[in-house]
């Protein structure tokens, strides 16, 4: 869930904003039905709405719909707004929308559960002859020279105590970030990794191969990756390295050390992304081929080694394996039966009273549950 801040962000990219304000203008005729779909701010539900839209659906699990539907009033346009605080998969709509609307990528496309939120929509809210905003993203990437950045994300500081803190780098080269990535630091060709097509995708995951040939002397400190988008026809948004600003900025992901690169050269990418039960896992395996042949160096990288696992936590996303609650899934379960919709939460907590340090604490905790669980 962004916070307040990070959709007024979002808001005050112009670049952003002008992009999905024209495909909006583009699509949206009068009297058509608009589904929002992660509306947070409901900006898009509001300027739907001044276009002529005659219902729009905003449907966004978060608390700031309220803030939404306290825009919406602001402007005027409230009573064409159906407020739906849901994820889009529990979400439900009348009939079928002419225009599904979104930006719930980040920095990239394979997102937390953004594409499984998109098919959903698609196959349960369009109409077979409706628009998508956006309709397609490209992935591209290219090799980076950038030392200052790579330290920043890397170099952990030289200690004489004896600390040996090489595990906690290892960690970090397995993850990687969010940078402005400047042109004059890709030193290699850019080369298309995939497309993703809105309209037809049906596939939640990611596998590429691509080969980048190295154009000038340089030592390499890893890739870039970034999307070009087609929001609708003509209307396109990119974070590419050299593009406009952009909130979402560009991924770089890192070699675990400097690699010297001769023109002539090339870096051999195999890039995976696997949805997870949280996000997406993914996994970039690097080789450098020198232009005699010879293989300089090699990669293999994923965010699931970069993922601290406790020995409790270990293998409990497995399929496998066999869970039982802790003393505070116990508490929370022994709250959620009670709630059966005759109960006060005072009522409950009082129940309850005695799984906790005091009464606060359980009235405390009633009070989450129930903000979580209720309907």
């Amino acid at each position: 869930m962004y916070s307040v801040e990070g959709h007024a962000a979002m808001i005050r990219d112009r670049t952003r904003m002008d992009a999905f304000s024209s495909a909006l203008r583009q699509r949206v005729t009068p009297g058509c039905t608009v589904v929002d779909l992660g509306a947070g701010s409901g900006v898009f539900s509001v300027i739907a709405c001044k276009l002529g839209a005659g219902r729009v659906y905003a449907i966004e699990p978060g608390e700031i719909i309220e803030l939404a539907r306290q825009n919406a009033i602001a402007s005027g346009v409230a009573d064409r707004i159906t407020f739906v605080q849901a994820r889009g998969q529990d979400a439900v709509i009348d009939g079928r929308a002419d225009v599904l609307i979104s930006d719930l990528h980040g920095v990239l496309p394979w997102f937390d559960g953004h594409l499984e939120a998109i098919l959903d929509a698609r196959r349960r809210f369009l109409n077979p002859a409706g628009h998508l905003i956006g309709e397609r993203d490209e992935l591209w990437a290219a090799v980076v020279s950038d030392a200052a950045m790579h330290d920043r994300h890397l170099l952990l500081p030289e200690r004489d105590d004896g600390i040996d803190l090489r595990p906690m780098r290892t960690v970090l080269s397995n993850l990687w970030t969010k940078e402005r990535i400047a042109p004059e630091s890709i030193v290699s060709a850019r080369r298309r990794v995939a497309a993703l097509d809105y309209r037809t995708f049906e596939r939640l995951d990611l596998a590429a191969v691509v080969s980048l040939p190295v154009d000038h002397d340089a030592d390499g400190h890893g890739i870039a990756i970034w999307f070009d988008s087609e929001l609708a026809p003509g209307v396109t948004l990119s974070n590419r390295p050299g593009a406009p600003e952009l909130v979402y900025s560009c991924a770089f992901f890192p070699w675990p050390q400097s690699v010297e690169l001769r023109s002539g050269d090339f870096v051999e990418l195999r890039l995976t992304a696997t949805p997870g039960a949280k996000d997406y896992m993914w996994r970039w395996q690097t080789k450098i081929v020198a232009r005699d042949g010879t293989h300089d160096a090699e990669f293999d990288q994923s965010t699931f080694r970069g993922t601290i696992l406790s020995e409790r936590r270990f293998g409990t996303d497995e399929a496998s394996s066999v869970a039982s609650l802790s003393d505070e899934g116990e508490r929370d379960r022994a709250i959620l039966t009670l709630m059966d919709g005759g109960r006060t939460n005072e009522s409950i907590a009082r129940a309850v009273e005695g799984r906790f340090p005091s009464y606060r604490a359980a009235l405390d905790r009633v009070v989450a549950v129930a903000e979580k669980y209720m309907r």
